[in-house]
């Protein structure tokens, strides 16, 4: 019997998740459409791992991609625009898996498919999931107001740049000047001078543009501010 291939596995799901309203792209990912100018997307992430020759794993991510919150994250971090980034709120699709007996078998990582039989089997099951708890996050995320909400709940780097610029297109500045301030102290705790100054490479244009709209910067900006 011939091993599974990761193009096998990913072309399974088509049909499912088509159903859904999802389209197949590039690279096992799908979209739909969740809210205006919002992109919900399932990645897959479909490997065969090394030495391995029968089985292909799948580690399903899902996530919105916002167009206003992502062209200012480019312009932000001088950057030329990426399909499928910046990802504006994240979750992996074990994280999200019911309390159910239908499901308790399954792992809270990898799922692997090593034949015809598991593709029968977990596909369905996987669309399942996606259906009552994928799209639900998906769409409970779809506002500027909930995704900033979301990634003030993170602390990783990347998440307080999507807040702080979410808030400045909320008009929310003083806030957004909270977030860069809180992640500057943590940095200096934390992290190498390297990153304390690559985030405020990011942070200084944002702060330009909060002033141009208005924003009066405290003294404390003042530092921050002349080196732009």
């Amino acid at each position: 019997m011939s091993s599974l291939t990761v193009n096998q596995v990913v072309a399974a799901f088509a049909k499912p998740f088509d159903a859904l309203g999802f389209k197949k792209r590039r690279d096992g990912r799908f979209t739909r459409e969740i809210a205006e100018g919002v992109t919900g997307v399932i990645s897959l992430a479909a490997v065969r791992p090394r030495r391995e020759k029968t089985k292909v794993q799948i580690h399903p991510l899902v996530y919105n991609l916002h167009k206003d919150l992502g062209a200012l994250f480019d312009e932000l971090m001088k950057q030329k625009p990426e399909p499928f980034k910046p990802q504006a709120v994240r979750q992996y699709l074990t994280s999200l898996l019911p309390k159910s007996r239908r499901y308790r078998s399954f792992p809270r990582g990898f799922w692997s498919f090593r034949t015809q039989k598991d593709m029968r089997e977990l596909t369905p099951l996987v669309a399942d999931i996606i259906e009552k708890r994928g799209i639900r996050f998906l769409e409970k995320h779809s506002t500027l107001e909930s995704i900033v909400t979301h990634n003030l709940e993170n602390e990783d780097l990347i998440s307080s740049h999507l807040a702080a610029a979410g808030l400045y297109l909320l008009g929310e500045n003083p806030r957004a000047f909270g977030v860069i301030e809180r992640e500057i102290r943590w940095l200096k705790t934390n992290a190498s001078q390297e990153d304390v100054e690559n985030f405020k490479r990011y942070a200084r244009p944002l702060m330009k543009k909060m002033q141009a709209g208005g924003w009066q910067p405290p003294a404390r900006a003042k530092a921050l501010l002349a080196k732009a």
